[in-house]
């Protein structure tokens, strides 16, 4: 199973030598999300992050930057849904909020987001929406052809039960950087490498 990592929304001090130490440690993909960003921001902070990793971020916005900073592929959010039918090339990742939707997902995609499965971390007023048991079942029966990586709440508790489930991988977001802003660098590496074992 695998683990990877969105971007805080917020500017938060040093979280560009934070990404770079999670690709150190063996992210795979880091998604990067800054809606409330301008353009302009979103440059300096992949100016900071060396160029050796860009081909392993994944872009939720400024999708014209992909081609400057040779980055990994374009997440299809909610209101983006309307221009998978233009096949664009660089499509990686995308976002659904229901089973109906997640089985009609082309192979296109490397994999696909489903939440929130637990209740989230970032954003208290979510809820988990699925019911777990039901889900497990449904995957042992019918894994959908797209791999599946669980988003919403993830954190040392629940791995395990997501990988159970039967999920491909997980998102990790507001678990990792929690522990970044109110521990510190350090404790964030160790719980992600903790994150990192709990998937094998």
């Amino acid at each position: 199973m695998e683990t990877i990592i969105i971007s805080s929304p917020e500017k938060i001090d040093k979280e560009e030598y934070f990404i770079s130490l999670l690709f150190d440690q063996g992210l795979e993909y880091f998604h990067l999300r800054k809606p409330n960003w301008m353009k302009s921001q979103v440059v300096d902070l992949l100016n900071k992050i060396p160029s050796q990793y860009h081909n392993k971020i994944i872009s939720h916005d400024n999708w014209d930057l992909m081609s400057d900073f040779d980055l990994g592929g374009i997440h299809i959010r909610e209101k983006d849904k309307h221009l998978i039918s233009t096949k664009n090339s660089n499509f990686h990742s995308i976002a659904v909020h229901n089973l109906q939707e997640l089985y009609k997902i082309e192979k296109e995609f490397k994999y696909a987001f489903l939440s929130p499965v637990f209740n989230s971390i970032s954003k208290e007023n979510v809820k988990a929406a699925y019911d777990l048991d039901g889900l497990k079942v449904k995957f042992l029966k019918n894994k959908p052809e797209v791999p599946v990586y669980a988003l919403g709440g993830i954190d040392l508790e629940n791995i395990l039960t997501a990988k159970e489930i039967g999920f491909d991988g997980v998102a990790i977001l507001g678990f990792i950087w929690n522990l970044f802003k109110d521990k510190g660098l350090k404790e964030a590496i160790l719980n992600f490498k903790k994150l990192q074992v709990l998937c094998q």
